[in-house]
């Protein structure tokens, strides 16, 4: 019981982690390309 315990812990833990670790790359991501587009855009006008 402890076992599967701490291994459905463990299972929650890497699952927060994974989305925490791709959600820090996908914004970073989604930041880079905003701030390319508006330069782009403050250049065009």
């Amino acid at each position: 019981m402890l076992r599967a315990k701490g291994r459905s812990e463990e299972v929650f833990e890497g699952f927060f982690f994974s989305l925490y670790k791709y959600g820090f790359f996908f914004s970073n991501y989604l930041f880079s390309f905003w701030l390319i587009f508006g330069i782009e855009n403050q250049l065009v006008v």
